[in-house]
């Protein structure tokens, strides 16, 4: 196999040296990185913790020389209570204790109430702390404002700060406290101190500044210079310390470690922070050096490298270069063996071989060639007589449109035979319009180098030779024969097909027809939740057409508590159950009632492929049933809930009074000297005073209070959520009797009645059943009529 010049391909010599190269650059490069990387933070960590222990070291400092001068105000404390002078000693001794201490600027002996009464300075006696407080344990107060007097006045001409150091008196009698006034520049000294024995660089910094960036204590800055806002602010918030941050424009970067002051046992310390600092380019130097040094010696390594792997691939390319030139050689009969190296030797072993396989294969393929062209013509003459016997029709055209084959199931079709046909175009009429335009298309196309479809497809009527029209299918498509299109026909007589086609569809039509004049709702649904079938009456009742619901699935028609309603009777009916239930549908005015069955629809292997549904609407029926209720739960002359109604309420109101925790009253009532208008004036007068009775009664009761009429002149009322139940239930009674006093005028005459009113109560949680509740209000009654009638009587408990 030759190269083409014009795009060459990269030579093995090539890849050998850039795979050597790249193999060993890129490990290399990553080993540099990890390295200086891992250095570098190694080196971030080191500073920032070398700054870190500075810091440290300077605040244990601090907190030590505090604990000095407090241990010296615990000196002074203890003479004054071996001395038992209760002020103190005298100012001499302060004085005293003062010079012997220079880091202390004054000391003082304050009162309870923050007065001076003994100083190591006279001028500071009687003067008062404004902001004092007891305090009860020793505490670093500062710095403090001039409250005490002129720097002056202390032995200096130069201004001065200082912190407050407080100890409380609780030993003595008088109470109060000692303080003393620490010179803020001998923690100066301690900051220097620390930096001037060679711990660290002498580049180091270290200063003590507060919250608004003002200096303390510093062991080079002055204490007059106050840092930006801004840097104080960055150096609090910094969530990355091992960067370095820029102090001020003119200057490099520094590595800056910012450590709050902390307290030390007894010592409260002011929100001050200390603050350690080493330039970026000194703090890395060491770092930078050794950096340059790894970059060179990799230089070095990698230019070895480059040179041993020019060698490797010279050497190892040669023997290649031999074997390329004898396989691009057409004249080489045999490829040479080439030495070198193993792998090169087994390469022309192999190469050889494949020349003699390459060969051999050659003149087999030559023999296959021959069996294949025997089998394709036997396989021809097994394809024509498979024709010949088809069951269909099978017709095929040359390009000129003449007849190359017509089977014997097409002599029967249509009556002519192959003799007669072959070599010759078809009759004009013997096809449909739609396949004559087509094959009319396929011949221009051979003619014309035009593209038609490759097949066409038509059912359709046509008249053969002899007999009547038949229905065929007919499917007609090319077939590329030596480059030009073979044109084939196969016919099929579906006559039975159309004539059973037919009949199902008017049978589906009578069906349809049935279904859509049935006062129910029937539809079919599949597995997939979709309408696949649904009558006219269907659509009419939710105000759709069957094309809008035909293949739609149950929630693109229904949403929300319809949807909810149905949907588990969906699920089950497509798990093969059969669902009757009953719903309610909000529409058309008024709510409808509904009753809905799902019959599961299984094929012949009994999997569920959907269901079948019909619904009916049964609201006039449940209509009738509320109506029927509710003339059995009704009194037909007063309209007043009957017995059966009150024995049906009374549990429950019974069950509401036991969770309410109040009792409830039944009073059982029936009209004294009824039978007497019955008598005198008829029934129908009798029938006005029971009506007017309960007109009665109802004006003088609450609108929740409930009347029941018994039947004849029994009454009774039920009263609910009483808080005085005997008292309550009572009063409403003899209001009742109270409004029977004024005459019936009635129709037919005039009647005085009265009523006898007895009254039984239930106590929440009271064992007593409702039957026994009846009775009790029932004897309270009679027991009132015994008493002289028009009366109100509570039931025994």
């Amino acid at each position: 196999m030759s190269v083409n010049p014009k795009h060459p391909l990269p030579s093995l010599r090539s890849w050998i040296l850039l795979g050597v190269v790249c193999s060993a650059l890129l490990p290399l490069m990553l080993t540099v990185g990890l390295i200086g990387d891992f250095m570098d933070k190694r080196a971030r960590q080191g500073i920032l913790a070398e700054l870190r222990q500075q810091g440290e070291l300077f605040a244990e400092g601090v907190n030590l020389r505090l604990l000095e001068r407090l241990d010296d105000l615990t000196v002074l404390l203890n003479l004054m209570i071996e001395t038992g002078d209760v002020m103190g000693p005298n100012n001499n001794v302060y004085a005293f204790l003062r010079r012997n201490n220079p880091d202390l600027l004054w000391i003082v002996r304050l009162n309870h109430q923050g007065r001076v009464v003994r100083a190591s300075h006279d001028f500071l006696l009687g003067q008062t702390l404004a902001d004092w407080s007891v305090q009860t344990v020793p505490a670093v107060f500062g710095p403090m404002d001039e409250w005490l007097a002129e720097p002056a006045k202390l032995g200096s001409d130069d201004s001065w700060e200082e912190l407050r150091l407080y100890l409380p008196t609780p030993e003595l009698a008088a109470g109060g406290g000692l303080m003393a006034g620490v010179d803020l520049e001998a923690l100066s000294w301690v900051a220097s101190g620390l930096l001037s024995h060679g711990a660290v660089p002498s580049h180091t910094e270290l200063f003590l500044i507060d919250g608004q960036g003002k200096i303390v204590v510093s062991s080079r800055i002055s204490r007059e210079t106050h840092l930006p806002a801004g840097l104080i602010v960055e150096l609090l918030a910094a969530h990355n310390p091992s960067e370095p941050i820029v102090w001020d424009r003119q200057h490099e970067p520094w590595f800056t470690e910012i450590l709050p002051m902390p307290a030390h046992g007894v010592l409260q310390m002011p929100d001050w922070y200390i603050v350690v600092r080493r330039p970026a380019s000194v703090a890395l130097g060491e770092l930078t050096k050794l950096r340059d040094d790894i970059v060179l010696v990799s230089l070095l390594a990698m230019g070895l490298l480059i040179w041993l792997a020019v060698i490797l691939s010279r050497r190892l390319s040669a023997p290649l270069s031999t074997l390329a030139a004898a396989i691009d050689d057409p004249s080489t009969a045999a490829i040479p063996i080439v030495s070198g190296y193993h792998e090169v030797g087994l390469l022309s072993h192999a190469l050889r071989q494949m020349r003699r396989n390459e060969q051999a294969q050659h003149q087999a393929l030559a023999d296959l060639n021959a069996s294949l062209e025997q089998q394709v013509l036997s396989r021809t003459e097994e394809l024509h007589s498979i024709l010949q016997h088809a069951t269909n029709a099978y017709i095929s055209l040359n390009p000129q449109g003449q007849v190359i084959s017509w089977n014997h199931r097409a002599e029967q079709l249509f009556g002519w035979s192959a003799e007669e046909r072959l070599g010759r175009p078809l009759p004009d009429d013997l096809l449909p319009p739609e396949m004559w335009h087509w094959i009319q298309g396929c011949l221009v196309q051979d003619a014309q180098a035009r593209t038609v479809d490759t097949s066409l497809s038509v059912e359709a009527q046509i008249r053969p030779r002899q007999g009547n029209r038949i229905w065929i299918y007919l499917v007609g498509w090319l077939t590329p024969a030596g480059g030009l299109n073979r044109i084939n026909l196969l016919v099929a007589d579906i006559s039975e097909q159309v004539r059973q086609r037919e009949a199902l569809l008017a049978s589906q039509q009578r069906l349809e027809t049935i279904t859509n004049n049935l006062p129910a709702l029937i539809a079919y649904i599949d597995r997939e939740q979709r309408y696949r079938f649904c009558n006219a009456t269907y659509a009419d009742w939710y105000g759709w057409t069957s094309a809008d619901m035909q293949d739609k699935r149950l929630d693109e028609l229904f949403e929300g508590e319809e949807l909810a309603a149905i949907l588990p009777h969906v699920h089950k009916a497509l798990a093969g159950e059969v669902q009757k239930f009953e719903r309610q549908h909000p529409g058309r005015g008024a709510v409808q009632h509904l009753i809905s069955t799902y019959i599961p629809h299984r094929d012949e292997q009994g999997q569920v492929q959907g269901f079948y549904l019909l619904t009916l609407d049964i609201s006039a029926r449940k209509q009738l049933e509320v109506a029927l209720q509710q003339m059995a739960l009704q009194d037909a002359l007063t309209g007043l809930p009957n017995r059966r109604a009150m024995m049906a309420q009374l549990p429950d109101a019974m069950a509401r009074a036991d969770r309410s925790g109040l009792p409830l009253a039944l009073l059982f009532m029936d009209l004294d000297g009824f039978k007497g208008v019955n008598d005198r004036l008829g029934h129908d007068a009798g029938d006005e005073v029971l009506r007017e009775f309960a007109r009665r009664i109802r004006q003088q009761v609450r609108e929740v209070d409930i009347l029941y009429r018994l039947a004849g002149d029994e009454f009774t009322l039920l009263l609910e959520n009483l808080h005085a139940a005997p008292d309550e239930a009572q009063a409403v009674g003899q209001k009742i009797c109270r409004a029977m006093a004024p005459l019936f005028c009635l129709a037919a005459g005039e009647a005085r009645l009265s009523t006898s009113i007895g009254i039984a109560l239930y106590w929440p949680h009271q064992p007593r059943e409702v039957e026994a509740l009846v009775a009790a209000a029932d004897q309270a009654m009679y027991t009132a009529k015994r008493a002289g009638k028009n009366g109100v009587r509570l039931a025994q408990e």
